[in-house]
């Protein structure tokens, strides 16, 4: 089971496989982004994490949204590139040392740059090598200007792929 995956042999059927362990949601709690973009504008919420959404872009009232976001003491995004609300406290009209919210950027990955098979698609990749469907690893090799460089490997045959 994926408990079993996560917890080991800590995972029991006398304890439910760690079951309790896991974090539940509250009875009669909101947990949209619509409510919690109301709790951060009138100040009941400290932070927040934005991870694939961006709320300046995707969410009715673009200024109730910019002041929601100026009332958090922080705010950590992961994104592929900047957006409206990674650069909320950029925008234009405000200084940006005067602004409340400390911003975490973490760079982001697509899910083709990550390691491993793409499940939704069952998509794999065939080695131009060894001609069978792997997954994909990753090797360092020094480059032309002695800088370590990032190659693709085939799991099955250990080859470079590109």
């Amino acid at each position: 089971s994926l408990l079993k995956g996560w917890f080991g042999d800590a995972a029991t059927a006398e304890n439910n496989f760690c079951y309790s362990w896991l974090p539940k949601c509250e009875d009669g709690e909101d947990y949209s982004y619509m409510y919690a973009m109301d709790r951060m504008l009138n100040d009941k919420m400290r932070g927040g994490f934005i991870f694939g959404v961006n709320p300046m872009n995707s969410f009715p009232n673009t200024n109730k949204m910019r002041k929601a976001l100026d009332n958090l003491d922080w705010m950590v995004c992961a994104e592929l590139h900047n957006s409206e609300t990674t650069d909320n406290w950029h925008r234009p009209g405000v200084d940006p040392k005067k602004m409340k919210t400390e911003v975490f950027f973490l760079p982001s990955a697509q899910r083709i740059e990550k390691e491993g098979t793409i499940h939704v698609s069952n998509v794999m990749l065939v080695c131009p090598k060894c001609n069978m469907p792997t997954r994909v690893g990753y090797t360092f090799t020094e480059g032309k200007d002695k800088k370590l460089v990032k190659v693709r490997t085939c799991k099955k045959c250990g080859k470079a792929i590109d």
